[in-house]
């Protein structure tokens, strides 16, 4: 797989023809969702094995709970770790004066089907949210129109994924306040991570900013030599901004996914599924019988993006990145001709 092919719904997706519609179940069962992402509850959940799915039957024994561990910089056998003896600087970083500097770094988890930025109000929650909840559940979602909730939990471990960012040097909370990606949006409020006037650097760091061309892949910008170490040693895709990632790669997936969902629909389509529609008058009461299935195809969707964000660049995808650095590089390695001295970057500087 080469980098610089588009990633497609299909590739993302399980979906079959069959009907998606619960037909065993007499009555609904009692079952909530989670829609609201929270990322500390996702590294607890990702540490512990607590699953996306909340509803019984469908839920992982113990045996079989998708565990991924600790955050890279808690976890003492990660490079990133902050209790190895070099106390997790472990990115070497080469400026113009011939001066190099340590500079540690660390991961924060994500969701890969965001849930703020994709799946909130998403037309898929029609057919994953109890019919008449309104206010009092889902957060405020009044337009589902399925029978009980599905039982998804937005912060269940097999939809984290661990990414390094800026956090250990940007200028949020027990950051060094060294980071600057200059842009033409420097009047954009930016996530976590950028400089904060009022706050100075560590004594140690003062004249060692970290500053350059946000995007440039280019081996004397000293935020590429950061990304670009991190990047392999993490391993997994640098995170900051991703409106593309959320919004035309997995939002789409989700619209695949509720379009063969209203195609089986009985309410809005005649043709819809025989068995829905031998069972109107409980529809009509209850609303159609949940899909539970699609906690799994969630699931699937989050396995196949953590793929294509923590595997090598060779596996990345041009449309897949969750920041600008990798759409970039991923454009350089296409273009030719740079693209060997650009992938040298990802190897640690020699020296300093």
């Amino acid at each position: 797989m080469e980098i610089g092919e588009i990633v497609t719904n299909p590739e993302l997706l399980n979906v079959t023809d069959e009907c998606p519609f619960e037909h065993d179940l007499p009555d609904p069962p009692t079952v909530n969702n989670n829609l609201v992402g929270k990322g500390g509850q996702l590294a607890t959940n990702m540490n512990n094995g607590s699953s996306t799915n909340l509803y019984g039957p469908f839920a992982p024994p113990e045996n079989a709970k998708v565990k991924w561990g600790k955050l890279p910089q808690k976890d003492v056998n990660h490079a990133f770790g902050k209790e190895r003896a070099d106390k997790g600087r472990c990115l070497t970083v080469k400026f113009d004066d011939g001066t190099s500097k340590s500079f540690p770094v660390s991961c924060s988890a994500h969701h890969l089907v965001p849930s703020q930025e994709s799946l909130k109000d998403h037309d898929l929650l029609q057919y994953m949210c109890k019919k008449g909840g309104g206010k009092d559940q889902n957060h405020g979602y009044a337009q589902g129109k399925v029978w009980s909730d599905v039982g998804y939990d937005t912060n269940g471990s097999e939809n984290g994924v661990y990414l390094p960012g800026t956090y250990a040097v940007g200028g949020g909370r027990g950051g060094l306040n060294v980071w600057y990606a200059q842009d033409d949006d420097d009047d954009e409020e930016h996530d976590e991570g950028y400089l904060d006037s009022e706050k100075a650097p560590p004594a140690e760091y003062q004249g060692f900013e970290l500053k350059g061309k946000r995007g440039e892949i280019a081996l004397e910008n000293p935020c590429w030599q950061y990304v670009a170490q991190a990047i392999r040693k993490a391993p997994g895709q640098f995170h900051d901004r991703h409106v593309s990632y959320s919004e035309d790669v997995v939002q789409s997936a989700l619209t695949a996914i509720w379009k063969t969902y209203k195609e089986k629909d009985v309410l809005v389509n005649p043709d819809g599924c025989s068995e829905c529609k031998d069972r109107m008058d409980k529809i009509n009461k209850h609303g159609l019988p949940a899909p539970y299935s699609v906690v799994l195809r969630l699931q699937h969707l989050s396995g196949k993006l953590r793929t294509f964000l923590t595997a090598g660049p060779g596996s990345w995808r041009l449309n897949v990145y969750t920041s600008e650095w990798c759409l970039q590089y991923m454009q350089a390695v296409k273009r030719g001709g740079a693209a060997r001295k650009v992938a040298e970057a990802f190897e640690p500087p020699q020296g300093g």
